[in-house]
């Protein structure tokens, strides 16, 4: 697992350390400070190669020597440091000095892409008609397309697939239920759902759609059983996340069993935002669903999850099962005009609105902008010696549009302004 990632001269900050835990890292900041560059250089640093490799990470042009520097758990070589090379303008890095991982890694990105890291397996890509080995041939990409429809390519002119996808995959499990991946997968399905008592997600019957001549998959939905080509772009990742989980693990199996060794028994998963799509209701069960599933896939397999959020109930949700000796939560804020990462301790805070104001997301008030700045100037009128009462007359106007009526100001609000010769 990533131990350590230490950023030098590189993007967006001067300097940015990460001493990452086994279990769950948190990754939050406001937009544009970085959480997706973090993200990928720890992808970088786990398996060698970029999540998007037109665009790799670019040094800064104050830092006389760029660097990455990071640690993954077993290996020989720790930490290792790699500096930025000007004259290619690249990363250089061979396979012997580079530590990558040696257990499975999944990276799943806002743009509703994956990449995948599995040293059993060997995946191919193409130039043309002409097949070779990838550079790094343990990692494959998939768009979000061919998450859902497959991935094929040319080999020796002939096509060969990469990745069945996600309709195809969902039917031949059903269809093949003793190989036990339809099992994991609507066991892993019902564990993601929210768990209120109107929805749960549960495969349903196949059905066709016109101009389609594939058998299509459908979830039970209350109104009927719903294909999944026409689902909501929320429960679609969530059907994404679940099945990448179970047929990379599948395929690791398979793949271990044919080299003769034994599965790996650790899994790295990052994710980009991991509200994203998501109802509140999902949003705080996700992640403790996530360190959940790993052990319907297999009971001894560990996972270490490294996640990016802007979301308070993503925060909120993990209370009941956040360890310091396992986890951390890590904030990227602006000090001055440059950009800081530091990790913080993880305090329960109970309500939204807590977390809304706590250091993580910096709120004044969890309110709008314009009832906001009402209460501002509600709290400084009444610390006023003398209180105007047309300003109290105009104060008390703004609070009326801005704030509902049980809004726990008003007993003390009318109070002030009965005071001051004001009737409300």
């Amino acid at each position: 697992m990533l131990e350590n990632l230490t950023l030098i001269g590189v993007g967006p900050a001067k300097h940015i350390t990460l001493d990452l835990s086994p279990r769950l890292n948190i990754i939050t900041g406001d937009n544009g400070l970085g959480k997706t560059f973090v993200l990928d250089c720890a992808w970088w640093a786990l398996s060698g190669k970029w999540a998007d490799p037109e665009i790799p990470a670019y040094p800064r042009l104050d830092s006389a020597k760029p660097t990455i520097e990071f640690r993954i758990s077993g290996s020989i070589a720790q930490p290792k440091r790699t500096a930025f090379d000007k004259t290619t303008y690249s990363w250089p890095l061979s396979h012997e000095t580079h530590p990558t991982l040696s257990g499975v890694g999944l990276y799943a990105r806002v743009d509703g892409s994956c990449l995948i890291w599995d040293p059993a397996r060997h995946y191919w890509s193409a130039e043309g008609d002409q097949a070779k080995k990838l550079e790094s041939d343990a990692a494959v990409r998939l768009s979000q397309n061919e998450i859902w429809d497959g991935k094929d390519i040319k080999k020796n002119g002939k096509k060969q697939s990469v990745c069945n996808g996600l309709i195809r995959d969902w039917i031949t499990w059903q269809y093949r239920p003793a190989t036990g991946a339809f099992d994991a997968f609507s066991r892993i399905l019902e564990r993601l759902s929210p768990h209120s008592d109107e929805f749960t997600l549960r495969p349903g019957d196949p059905t066709n759609l016109p101009n389609d001549a594939r058998d299509i998959p459908t979830v039970k939905m209350p109104y009927g059983d719903i294909p999944v080509t026409l689902l909501s772009a929320g429960i679609k990742r969530i059907l994404s996340l679940a099945y990448l989980l179970v047929w990379t693990w599948e395929g690791h199996k398979v793949a271990s069993k044919n080299m003769g060794k034994a599965p790996q028994s650790k899994l790295v998963f990052l994710i980009d935002e991991m509200e994203a799509h998501l109802h509140p209701q999902w949003q705080r069960v996700i992640v403790p669903a996530l360190l959940d599933v790993v052990k319907i896939l297999e009971e001894q397999l560990e996972v270490q999850l490294i996640i990016a959020t802007h979301s308070p109930l993503v925060l909120a949700s993990v209370e009941p099962i956040f360890q310091d000796q396992l986890d951390s939560l890590f904030t990227l804020d602006l000090v001055g005009q440059e950009l800081a990462a530091r990790e913080i301790q993880y305090i329960k805070h109970g309500s939204i609105n807590a977390w809304l104001t706590s250091e993580i997301f910096d709120l004044r008030r969890p309110y709008s902008i314009d009832a906001e700045k009402a209460l501002v100037d509600a709290k400084r009128l009444q610390m006023t010696e003398h209180p105007d009462p047309q300003e109290i007359k105009e104060i008390s106007a703004r609070l009326t549009q801005y704030l509902p009526d049980i809004d726990p100001i008003w007993p003390r609000w009318k109070f002030f302004a009965e005071k001051h010769g004001v009737n409300l």
